[in-house]
């Protein structure tokens, strides 16, 4: 008697949420402890190839073209310093600028203070006008009857 058939079809690439996930877990964990392992032994995590693996010796012009690689390289290096440059400079200036502000929020702060202490004032006076003025007008009719007779 002979066996059962095996099916000609891939097998299927699917899976639970469950195995997913787990992978995914896994993954991240093992680049966790590469990264902490590089940390501790102090080396860099991309180590810079070197420049002339990638061409046969017998290239023609092999010289001129590692040279202009070179060359290319040290353009990107020190495009990568003047932008680090650039953010440095630009947080210093932020920083300028919040000390600039602490000054401006003293300044402010002084302004509010004398603000609220002519309000104050004004509604001190206020209350002192109104109480002259009632005792003026004391038996003055406020009603609307009164004001309708006028």
């Amino acid at each position: 008697m002979v066996g059962a058939k095996r099916s000609k079809k891939s097998k299927s690439k699917r899976l639970t949420l469950k195995q997913k996930y787990k992978q995914i877990k896994k993954v991240k964990e093992h680049h966790r402890k590469q990264r902490k392992e590089l940390k501790k032994s102090g080396r860099k995590p991309k180590e810079l190839k070197t420049v002339g693996s990638a061409i046969p010796s017998q290239w023609p012009f092999k010289e001129e073209l590692l040279k202009e690689m070179a060359w290319k390289r040290q353009q990107v290096l020190m495009a990568e310093k003047e932008k680090r440059d650039q953010r440095k400079r630009n947080r210093e200036e932020r920083a300028a600028a919040m000390d600039d502000e602490q000054g401006d929020l003293q300044q402010l702060a002084a302004l509010q203070a004398s603000a609220s202490h002519k309000a104050s004032d004004f509604e001190a006076r206020k209350k002192a006008k109104l109480a002259s003025d009632s005792s003026k007008a004391g038996d003055a009719d406020n009603s609307r009857r009164a004001f309708y007779k006028e």
